[in-house]
């Protein structure tokens, strides 16, 4: 993970103050030499250095950095019950496993040569997640409104070679119910789904997935809005059983 400064931001703020760099650089004491190699993205804050950045802006460290990912680097996702909170510890972990799991990528019986076909321009229009919504019902062989049964889900799942990992971790309320991670060095996607959650948010977890491989491109909120909406019309929610898994 590479940060750099969120100068769009940072700028805004200074404009609104009334600072420019050498103001900047004597309120944070340094020179302005300094602030301006910050801005050129040759050099990056010391922690104090960064620290004192954000007091005088008066802003918190999530507005001054940004976390930029490296083209290799795994792509993570978990789902999580309500707001819950994910931490840089749990992205951490969960990176650390992609990468282990990309020594066994060479053992896959996956196709190399090409790759299953996704949503092209993904977009929140209620109108084209109707249409995605019954195409993909239509390919998986339900109609109307009928629920998809768990092997329908794990068949189409198959069909974008994703590797499902089934395991066992008790009632989580934060992490790990379910977690996401695509390799984009192998373009592999891999997800452990939590066996011991009700049996109705398991298979809403599947459902989830499935609008998360069909939409790669999306990231931030758009990608979390439609990859709850788009796979609602797959599933029933009908009577919510007690009993986990």
């Amino acid at each position: 993970m590479e940060k750099k400064l969120n100068k769009k931001r940072i700028f805004e703020v200074m404009d609104k103050l009334g600072f420019n760099q050498s103001g900047l650089a004597k309120e944070i004491g340094v020179s302005r030499t300094i602030v301006s190699s910050w801005f050129k993205g040759e050099k990056f804050p010391r922690p104090d250095k960064l620290l004192k950045l954000g007091v005088t802006l008066g802003l918190p460290f999530q507005d001054i950095v940004q976390k930029s990912v490296k083209a290799t680097e795994p792509v993570v996702a978990f789902r999580k019950k309500g707001r819950r909170r994910t931490r840089d510890i749990h992205l951490t972990h969960a990176k650390e496993m992609g990468q282990l799991l990309e020594l066994l990528v060479p053992y896959l019986p996956f196709d190399s040569l090409f790759q299953p076909p996704v949503l092209k321009e993904p977009r929140l229009e209620y109108h084209y997640i109707q249409e995605a919504a019954a195409r993909i019902r239509s390919e998986i062989g339900v109609k109307n409104s009928a629920p998809i049964d768990f092997e329908q889900l794990i068949e189409k799942l198959n069909e974008f070679e994703v590797i499902l990992i089934p395991v066992f971790h008790g009632q989580k309320e934060h992490h790990e119910n379910a977690l996401h991670i695509y390799l984009p060095k192998s373009r592999t996607t891999w997800i452990y789904l939590n066996l011991d959650s009700n049996i109705h948010d398991f298979k809403f977890w599947m459902a989830h997935e499935l609008g998360h491989i069909l939409s790669p491109s999306l990231t931030g909120e758009s990608a979390r809005i439609l990859r709850m909406l788009l796979p609602r019309p797959c599933c029933s929610r009908r009577s919510r059983p007690s009993q986990p898994m």
